[in-house]
């Protein structure tokens, strides 16, 4: 084996860390729903982001940085961002949305729903 290559059982041990990571994701991120006030289990990461950010996002700059955080992950492996859920506790706040709110917040998500061209930032 040369100089900075893996041994097999390293190679396995990464797979099997990143298996268990994506596992965690999925439990976390793919639910229908979520209880008000639950703390979730799993920590930020370089997949999954938490936020903290009420509706409708009237500062340009939040906007921007969200922008940036959704390009990233495309640009990337993928990932998910949850807003309505505190940074530092990952406690389950939501976000209160009237119906039409509901639709601008659909909309506003969906145009950032990309095919998997990479996006310079």
């Amino acid at each position: 084996m040369e100089d900075g290559e893996l041994s097999d059982a390293e190679i396995e041990y990464e797979l099997s860390t990143q298996a268990e990571k994506t596992q965690n994701i999925k439990r976390e991120c793919c639910r229908s729903f979520y209880y008000y006030h639950e703390i979730l289990q799993t920590s930020e990461s370089n997949t999954i982001d938490y936020k903290q950010y009420s509706w409708p996002i009237v500062s340009p700059q939040i906007t921007r940085k969200l922008a940036i955080e959704i390009l990233s992950f495309l640009n990337t492996n993928g990932g998910a961002i949850l807003i309505g859920i505190t940074d530092l506790t990952y406690k389950v706040i939501g976000i209160k949305l009237f119906l039409k709110q509901r639709e601008e917040f659909t909309k506003y998500t969906e145009c950032y729903r990309l095919s998997n061209k990479l996006i310079k930032v």
